[in-house]
């Protein structure tokens, strides 16, 4: 797996503990990327805003179902 798409993949963990404790409104980015180990720039980069983050969550576990 390529060093992007670890990060990616660390941001995505990170977020969807962060949701699943705080719902979308109180998740707070400075706190997922701390736990991601990037810097909030990043999250912004891929993602470009909380909201799209949780959507893509959204999306992806929805797609397991």
């Amino acid at each position: 797996m390529r060093n992007a798409e670890a990060t990616r993949e660390r941001i995505l963990e990170a977020a969807m503990a962060e949701f699943s404790a705080y719902g979308i409104a109180g998740a707070r980015v400075d706190r997922i990327a701390k736990n991601a180990g990037c810097n909030k720039n990043m999250i912004y980069i891929y993602f470009e805003n909380k909201e799209t983050l949780f959507t893509t969550i959204l999306q992806k576990h929805l797609a397991r179902v």
